[in-house]
Parts: structure tokens; C-alpha cells; sequence
């Protein structure tokens, strides 16, 4: 990755439903696991093909105390002309499954556990929103008959809402905008660095209530 590539600014917009409401009262519900439909099993299986999550350096070594594969969840998916972008979890963590043409060259199913605490924190949302990734993935394919391979750099952003937030906006660096998916008190995002720059800051932003005065 570029010097370049890491100098950019992302800021999420979060729109809530009632002007105001903020607090760690708006998180109830996210602590409950949406239930798969057999496509989304079917996701999270190819997502995790060594059957559960697994080591960084190692696609192979399976991690069996971060759980099975039929025990996580698709939680928000993103979709769009790339493929589908998906934060998969468990009670105690998740793992981000982005687009791939080649399932042999497949990013890598490494958990994260919520709260980046080893007992993991599904609950512990503070306020409105909490990014628990915001990363790049490695995009890998090969083409020709020579196999060549070709790496490209896939941006991710995923994390929890709370139940008063209605949207949240991905501003770039350079002035694009985007619409995260939001679903279930969960949210994803993803786009390809070919259109759009690295994220490196998230921080949110609350609409002013309409009867609130400025101050002088």
C-alpha cells in the first residue's frame, strides 16, 4: 500500500430518526443475532470454507475457539457491481467477507472479536455508532493462461447502530458519498480502491435538533 494510499479521510453522517436521541439507550436490540436464510448459510459457508474462522498468516490452520461456521450470522450486506461485502458474526466476534471472483484466492476469514476484547462485547454501544472495521482487503485473482496474479485493494467499513439511526453516509476523500447498508442494528460497506481513495478516520456526526437555538 502507497504512501498515498493511506493519507485519505473518510467521514460517516449518521441521520437519526428523531432529532436529539443519542445514547447508550439507542443500542437496544443490537445485542440479538439476526437468523440465517439458507442463502445466507450458504454465504457464510463460503466465506469460511475450513468451517470457522481462521489464522492470519495461515489460511489452513483453523481457529476452533472462535466457533463454527454454523454459528455465525450475516449481519448487513452491501452489494454492488463488485459483489457482496458482509460482516459475519458470532456473541463474541465476526468476520468480513468481501468479493471474490476465484474462491481459491478467497481473503482470508480472521475474526475480530467485538470490542477488540477476547471475550468479545456485542452490547457495548456507547452511542449512536461504532465502527469495528475499517480496513482494506486484498482483492486476488489470476488471469490469462499464464495465471497470472492480479491484487487489488477492496475498502471495508463495518460496525453497530444504534436503533435511532436511520442512515449513515460514507463521505470520501475527493467528494464522493456513499450509503453504507444498514440492517438488524448492523452495518456494511465496501468499495474498490479503484473508486475511491483509503479510509483512515472515521468519526460521526449528529444533526442539530430543529428547535435547538445556536448558542451566541
Amino acid at each position: 500500500m502507497t504512501a498515498a494510499a493511506v493519507t485519505a479521510m473518510v467521514v460517516a453522517t449518521v441521520v437519526l430518526s428523531s432529532p436529539g436521541i443519542s445514547g447508550p439507550d439507542t443500542a437496544a436490540g443490537v445485542a440479538v443475532l439476526p437468523g440465517n436464510t439458507p442463502e445466507q448459510l450458504r454465504l457464510v459457508r463460503e466465506c469460511m470454507p475450513r468451517g470457522g474462522p481462521v489464522h492470519s498468516m495461515d489460511g489452513d490452520w483453523r481457529i476452533a475457539e472462535h466457533g463454527a461456521a454454523e454459528g455465525f450470522r450475516v449481519l448487513a450486506e452491501y452489494r454492488d457491481e463488485g459483489g457482496s461485502t458482509a460482516p459475519v458474526g458470532s456473541e463474541a466476534g465476526f468476520v468480513l467477507c468481501t468479493p471474490t471472483d476465484q474462491k481459491d484466492m478467497a481473503e482470508r476469514a480472521v475474526f475480530t472479536h467485538w470490542g477488540f476484547k477476547p471475550s468479545g462485547n456485542l452490547a457495548g454501544l456507547s452511542g449512536d455508532l461504532q465502527p469495528d472495521a475499517y480496513t482494506g482487503h486484498t482483492h486476488s485473482y489470476t488471469v490469462g493462461e499464464q495465471r497470472l496474479q492480479k491484487d487489488d485493494v477492496y475498502r471495508v467499513v463495518a460496525g453497530r447502530a444504534g436503533d435511532a439511526v436511520r442512515r449513515v453516509e460514507v463521505d470520501w476523500v475527493g467528494g464522493r458519498r456513499t450509503s453504507a447498508r444498514i440492517a438488524n442494528g448492523f452495518l456494511s460497506h465496501g468499495s474498490s480502491a479503484g473508486r475511491c481513495a483509503t479510509p483512515r478516520t472515521l468519526r460521526t456526526r449528529r444533526p442539530r435538533p430543529w428547535n435547538r437555538r445556536p448558542s451566541r
